[in-house]
């Protein structure tokens, strides 16, 4: 707590309250794209159809968030550069690959 003086004794909870707000912005921005994206994407006319099902699927991604310190650091530690391996490094091989046959066996044929 810090205790300067009476005026300033509670800045700390004003603080936390402006980065909770601030987060419940951006998760309901965030929010609102993907629905805009989706909407766009599949061509709906309606842009409410998919508010619901795409809040229940970031809350139910929010459940499986880590209880303790030991699997947040064991997600983070082991699973991330698993996810990052798989997710990011593997489909720009493999989209190297695919230029690098196309561009090879493209010239051998013509």
């Amino acid at each position: 707590m810090v205790e300067v003086s009476d005026s300033i004794e509670r800045i700390e909870a004003i603080i936390g309250m402006a980065m909770i707000a601030g987060s419940l912005m951006k998760a309901t921005i965030t929010l609102f794209v993907i629905q805009v994206i989706l909407t766009e994407l599949f061509g709906l006319s309606n842009d409410r159809l998919l508010s619901n099902p795409i809040c229940l699927t970031a809350q139910l991604m929010a459940l499986t968030l880590p209880a303790t310190m030991k699997e947040w650091e064991e997600i983070v530690t082991i699973v991330h550069p698993l996810w990052v391996a798989m997710v990011y490094v593997l489909p720009l091989l493999l989209v190297a690959s695919v230029a690098f046959c196309k561009e090879r066996f493209g010239k051998v044929q013509s």
